[in-house]
């Protein structure tokens, strides 16, 4: 509902904790705080309350629209039972197109959605990390993307999501007419922030 995130990085070493400082500048603004506070304060207790019975609601209605989508293209969803936010799917069908379907979602202005190959190296502060994005070196279900059911989201996002990324991945299959091109947005991608 409003965009709240962050990290804190706490260590012995001055000279390190400076060098991953300014790999992020500006990003120690109160305004994320001061919004959250206000829509907290005019939320009140109750209307958050209910807000996190909507997300749990809106957790099982997403889960059940990636499930199709995910048995459609030879796919499985990713659960994690600790997690009651995120979902994951394989992207193992596109291996090769897993990051180019992250662009295709946000061109068709799907945001929030995580696409991780599972394949790039990146070096950070000059460490190494392989399978850069995922939470581990070597995942075995890799490429992959996560969706979150949001506080705030609705079935309407939840079906748009859904029927964006099966135009994707059906673009994507092979014969299919645009499985060499990136299709333009769909009519009706009015929409500010589908999931």
């Amino acid at each position: 509902m409003v965009p709240v995130g962050g990290a804190i990085i706490a260590g012995p070493d001055e000279k390190f904790m400076n060098a991953i400082a300014k790999n992020y500048p500006g990003r120690a603004s109160g305004s994320p705080v001061l919004d959250l506070f206000i829509t907290l304060l005019s939320l009140g207790r109750n209307g958050y309350e209910k807000l996190l019975q909507e997300r749990k609601e809106m957790y099982g209605y997403l889960k059940e629209k990636m499930s199709v989508i995910a048995k459609k293209y030879g796919e499985r969803l990713l659960l994690t039972p600790h997690n009651p936010v995120s979902i994951g799917m394989t992207l193992t069908t596109h291996p090769t197109d897993a990051t180019s379907i992250g662009s295709m979602l946000f061109s068709r202005n799907v945001s929030g959605v995580r696409v991780v190959s599972g394949s790039e190296r990146k070096s950070v502060a000059g460490i190494w990390f392989d399978g850069f994005g995922a939470h581990t070196d070597k995942y075995p279900f890799s490429p992959y993307l996560t969706a979150a059911a949001a506080v705030g989201m609705t079935k309407k996002e939840a079906d748009i999501f859904a029927e964006r990324i099966d135009k994707v991945l059906a673009s994507l299959q092979p014969g299919s007419a645009t499985s060499s091109k990136v299709e333009e947005k769909p009519e009706g991608s009015n929409v500010d922030n589908p999931p």
